[in-house]
């Protein structure tokens, strides 16, 4: 019963179902670019998202999860009331102005709360602005390390995995994403012949750092 009446705009409803509001990150795929009224192809600037009320949305095109003809991945920001709903209305239109945008290069990223930078024996360094303080003793913290791991299925006997054998070393940074609403920093790591891919991203205006592992392992009684 929640109305779409322009056939020429796309329309999702973002559900919360706990009892109080919630700053939701939606992300989903839709086919951009499109066609304008003139018959040009419309760019990512002429891109709107409002809400059911007219209101604009920040939002932003990064790479889809699938390859299927035009289909892009629309990643948003949306307050959703307690127990509620809101609809969000995309479709082509004059832009608007956005806000800054998360800063991001191949040496870090840096938002208006945390500057993240990449240390170069691949580790990281989290000041929080708001406080001019480190995250992590002596301005590093998140490395890879690998253990020794000499024990069968079931661990018998095992007290700790303590000896340390070595760390993945970096192999190569690239910015993935770079837009009004978040920045994304990939960040590949070797050891011996296994290959680990960290994805940061950095939200504008939020205090948070995620990090999107992958790992990809062939090493043999170590972990």
């Amino acid at each position: 019963q929640v109305p779409t009446s322009d056939p020429a705009s796309s329309y999702l409803v973002v559900f919360n179902p706990h009892a109080w509001p919630a700053q939701l990150d939606v992300e989903y795929e839709l086919d951009w670019p499109r066609t304008r009224a003139d018959g040009k192809e419309a760019s990512a600037g002429e891109s709107l998202l409002e809400d059911e009320r007219g209101r604009p949305v920040p939002h932003q095109w990064v790479a889809p999860g699938s390859v299927t003809g035009p289909r892009n991945r629309l990643a948003a920001r949306v307050l959703v009331p307690a127990l509620g709903y809101r609809q969000l209305r995309q479709r082509i239109g004059p832009p608007r102005p956005l806000p800054p945008v998360v800063r991001v290069d191949e040496r870090g990223l840096e938002n208006a709360l945390l500057k993240v930078s990449l240390l170069a024996d691949g580790s990281l360094a989290l000041l929080d602005k708001r406080s001019g303080r480190q995250a992590f003793a002596a301005g590093q913290g998140l490395r890879a390390l690998v253990l020794e791991d000499r024990s069968s299925t079931w661990g018998h006997d095992v007290r700790a995995y303590d000896k340390v054998l070595g760390a993945f070393r970096r192999a190569g940074v690239q910015v993935i994403e770079r837009g009004p609403l978040r920045s994304r920093l990939r960040v590949q790591y070797a050891y011996g012949s296994s290959r680990l891919s960290v994805d940061w991203v950095l939200r504008a205006g939020v205090a948070e750092l995620e990090g999107l592992v992958t790992l990809d392992w062939h090493e043999q009684q170590k972990l």
